[in-house]
């Protein structure tokens, strides 16, 4: 049966891959499932650390919005149970991000315990643009990134570079081009020389500061509420449908401002 990721156990790495390049990685609820199975899987295959990267062009670009149109009802728990997995698990997980990382795309990059970009991948939350409340995004970034540049770029839905997600503190590192590969494995190998015990419990530490599962579910449910609104309805089918939402059209000339 074909998945949506591929795992391949490299040593003491297990390299995960998001792999449905033509919806550019989106985050299904079957593609959430098979990545938290497979990260809360990895301590039992002698793992000490995870490796996630998306093919094709963009690391993800957020949640499948074909299960959230036409009357469908997905939920977004599976994502925040992924987040919860990731933080939970006594192996650090490291994201590299090449390409794009949208909306769910950008949660799941910073969520990993380390997350490096190549220099040229950007980064949006463009919930707004589709009339959407970005609560899940809110949920896990609000207690990373610093106040002011992360209201700027989740009231606009902009979208914004590498080193400003660095600075944001969303992201690890940058690695310039040509160095991202050299990078990463830079970085397994230090992992590699740590005692997994030590590891383990220092990822117990860290986790204390993460938000509890409790309040990612109920982001998660705010997230669901929202897809019900119209303007969310209208924006989640103007954009499969290959329109322009009305927010997004310039108003006529002669309309007063």
């Amino acid at each position: 049966m074909s998945t949506t990721i591929a795992t391949e156990q490299d040593r003491r790495v297990l390299r995960i891959t998001l792999n449905v390049p033509e919806t550019r990685n989106a985050l299904s609820t079957r593609m959430m499932g098979e990545l938290s199975e497979a990260i809360r899987g990895a301590p039992g295959r002698g793992t000490r650390a995870v490796l996630l990267t998306g093919a094709g062009p963009a690391f993800c670009s957020g949640m499948d919005l074909r299960e959230r149109s036409g009357g469908k009802a997905a939920s977004g728990r599976p994502l925040m149970e992924l987040v919860h997995a990731i933080g939970q698990v006594p192996v650090p997980v490291v994201a590299g991000v090449r390409g794009a990382a949208r909306a769910g795309g950008l949660v799941l990059a910073a969520a990993c315990d380390i997350t490096v970009a190549d220099a040229r991948a950007t980064f949006a939350m463009p919930e707004p643009l589709l009339g959407l409340v970005p609560e899940m995004t809110l949920a896990v970034l609000a207690s990373r990134a610093p106040s002011a540049p992360l209201r700027r770029h989740v009231l606009t839905g902009t979208v914004f570079d590498a080193a400003a997600a660095l600075q944001m503190g969303l992201i690890s590192q940058v690695s310039p081009a040509g160095t991202f590969d050299q990078d990463i494995a830079g970085i397994l190998d230090d992992l590699n020389r740590c005692s997994p015990d030590a590891v383990a419990a220092t990822k117990r530490r860290l986790a204390t500061a993460l938000p509890p599962l409790e309040n990612l579910l109920a982001a998660a449910d705010a997230s669901d509420a929202g897809f019900t609104a119209p303007h969310a309805r209208e924006g989640v089918e103007a954009i499969r449908e290959g329109r322009t939402p009305p927010w997004l059209t310039p108003p006529d000339q002669g309309q007063a401002p």
